[in-house]
C-alpha cells in the first residue's frame, strides 16, 4: 500500500468506529437512556419529563411520537420541483469551484516550480 493512502484507510477506519459506536452509545430517545453500552439509564424520569416539556415549548412537531413516512410521491414532488434545480446547480457550481481549488492548489503550485514555505 501506498503512503498516500494509508491517510484515506485511517480516516475510513475513524469514521467507521465512530458510526458504530454511535449505534451504541446514542439513546433512543430521552425516556430510553439505558442499553448498548450502558448499564443504567443517564436521565431520571424527572429529567425526561423536563427534557420532553422544553421539546415541546420549542416546537411541538418534535415530540410526537409518530415516524414520518416518506413516500415515492414525496420523493418524485421534490425531483420533479422545478424551483428546486436552478438552486440546485447554482449550489453545486459554486461548490465544485471552490472545492477543486482549495483541495488541489497545493499540488498545482507545486507542479508550476514553487516549493513549500519553510520558516
Amino acid at each position: 500500500m501506498a503512503n498516500d493512502s494509508r491517510i484515506f484507510v485511517i480516516d475510513g477506519a475513524a469514521t467507521i468506529g465512530t458510526g458504530v459506536l454511535a449505534l451504541f452509545l446514542i439513546p433512543q430517545s430521552p425516556r430510553h437512556t439505558k442499553g448498548g453500552l450502558r448499564f443504567k439509564g443517564w436521565l431520571s424520569e424527572r429529567e425526561a419529563d423536563v427534557l420532553l416539556a422544553r421539546l415541546d415549548k420549542d416546537d411541538p412537531l418534535k415530540t410526537q411520537s409518530g415516524r414520518l413516512a416518506i413516500r415515492w410521491r414525496d420523493i418524485f414532488n421534490v425531483l420533479t420541483n422545478w424551483r428546486l434545480w436552478p438552486h440546485l446547480i447554482m449550489c453545486l457550481s459554486g461548490l465544485q469551484a471552490g472545492q477543486g481549488a482549495g483541495a488541489w492548489s497545493g499540488t498545482i503550485l507545486q507542479s508550476l516550480g514553487f516549493s513549500a514555505i519553510s520558516e
